[in-house]
């Protein structure tokens, strides 16, 4: 069997509100699955310009990166090929834009607090980027 390599970047998108810390969340398949917004790396494109990239057009928003959170791997099959995906997550502050999924394959995208976020997230990688990223959050209010 063939056996290609997929990378892709994304975005823990937050923003502070009066109260809380939200976070922005697509929901894809129809409503059955949550995530972050993410997309292909395009050749010769660093992970970080995707990042942003991605963030904005599928979920109409602009953010600042504010940190590398870690990267996720996962295998999957399509069309008889065997694919080894690693997906870059980076914590980014919001700087603009309302979320509006701009792609066809987000259902939409809002703002979560932290622990709907928690309770909604469809992937267990996902949801331990949500940890690292929280963990960052308040290192950073910390100093």
């Amino acid at each position: 069997m063939q056996t290609k390599t997929a990378v892709s970047a994304g975005g823990i998108v937050f923003k502070k509100s009066d109260s809380d810390t939200l976070i922005a969340v697509a929901s894809t398949k129809g409503g059955k699955a949550y995530n972050f917004p993410k997309g292909l790396v395009e050749k010769d494109e660093p992970t970080k310009e995707a990042a942003l990239r991605e963030v904005k057009e599928e979920a109409n928003l602009t953010a600042r990166i504010v940190a590398k959170i870690s990267v996720i791997d996962y295998w999957f099959y399509q069309d008889g090929v065997r694919y080894h995906k690693y997906v870059h997550f980076f914590l980014m502050e919001h700087f603009s834009g309302e979320p509006k999924p701009l792609d066809k394959e987000l259902d939409s995208i809002e703002w979560m607090s932290i622990n709907e976020a928690r309770n909604k997230l469809s992937y267990k990688g996902e949801k331990q980027m949500l940890e690292k990223a929280i963990l960052i959050m308040e290192q950073m209010r910390d100093s």
